[in-house]
């Protein structure tokens, strides 16, 4: 069986039918291969590769879910055109989205920029146009969207926590 790709990156919207929800892919936890039920070898019991995810959820908390390399069948999340076909409907933070960030082939941009700068930089408890937040808002400005910031830069403008929360961008307020 050919090694299979994982399906998504930080920042994409999924939607989970093992916790009825949908969330935004913070980190990548790790992906697993060559695995077998009951850990017999045999070619009838292998399973599909997967990589699990730490998916901050709409509705508040981290779960850890898989993908299962695109076996919607056995996956715990799906993208947005997979939820539609089941039954599930569209992303609900769709059209507030809209205001914040770019969203590419499922992935937020914004959550995608702050989240990647995180995880390969740290944080480093900076606040000004050094820190991920302050970039990756600078570069959704160029690009006409909203800044996160009041002008005077000391606080959110409004419906941007909103938005920040279901990015997965403020987890631990």
């Amino acid at each position: 069986m050919a090694q299979t790709k994982p399906q998504f990156k930080l920042g994409s919207r999924v939607f989970s039918h093992y916790t009825m929800g949908w969330g935004t892919v913070v980190s990548i936890n790790k992906t697993e291969r060559d695995r077998y039920r009951q850990s017999t070898g045999k070619p009838e019991d292998r399973m599909d590769d997967t990589t699990w995810y730490d998916v901050w959820q709409d509705k508040g908390g981290t779960e850890l879910l898989d993908d299962a390399h695109g076996n919607w069948e056995m996956a715990r999340i799906v993208p947005e055109h997979i939820a539609k076909r089941y039954g599930y409907g569209a992303d609900p933070t769709t059209e507030m989205r809209e205001h914040w960030t770019i969203m590419a082939y499922g992935v937020d941009l914004r959550a995608h920029l702050i989240l990647s700068l995180v995880e390969h930089l740290g944080y480093g408890n900076s606040v000004g146009p050094q820190d991920p937040a302050s970039f990756a808002d600078s570069v959704l400005v160029a690009m006409g969207k909203r800044s996160a910031w009041t002008e005077d830069g000391g606080d959110y403008t409004e419906g941007y926590s909103e938005y920040a929360r279901c990015a997965g961008l403020l987890r631990h307020q």
